[in-house]
Parts: structure tokens; C-alpha cells; sequence
């Protein structure tokens, strides 16, 4: 069996990525905690990074 494993930059070093899921179009999802947003890789390697989001206050 062989594996690969590939890391993946991050927007910065302070994003904080967590809860890493997997979702229904079969992408890890997680979210940029420290950086307030999201991130997406897809299947095929594919990464998105999706805008910062400000919380209510």
C-alpha cells in the first residue's frame, strides 16, 4: 500500500483550522477559526478559502 500525504498552506500561520469534516460533495470542509472563515479541499485537490465572517454583537 502506498500513501501519500500532501500538506496544504494555510492563509497564515494564525488561521487556526478546526473541526475538520468531511461533506456530502465528498470535500473536507473545516473552519479558519482564528482567521473567522472557512476553507474547502476537494477530491480532486482543489482548495477554496471562503471570506472572513465578523460575529454579532
Amino acid at each position: 500500500m502506498t500513501v501519500e500525504i500532501r500538506e496544504i498552506p494555510l492563509t497564515g500561520s494564525d488561521t487556526g483550522p478546526y473541526g475538520i469534516t468531511v461533506g456530502t460533495d465528498g470535500a473536507l470542509w473545516l473552519t479558519l477559526v482564528q482567521a473567522g472563515g472557512i476553507a474547502r479541499l476537494g477530491p480532486d485537490g482543489e482548495t477554496e478559502s471562503g471570506q472572513p465572517w465578523r460575529s454579532a454583537q
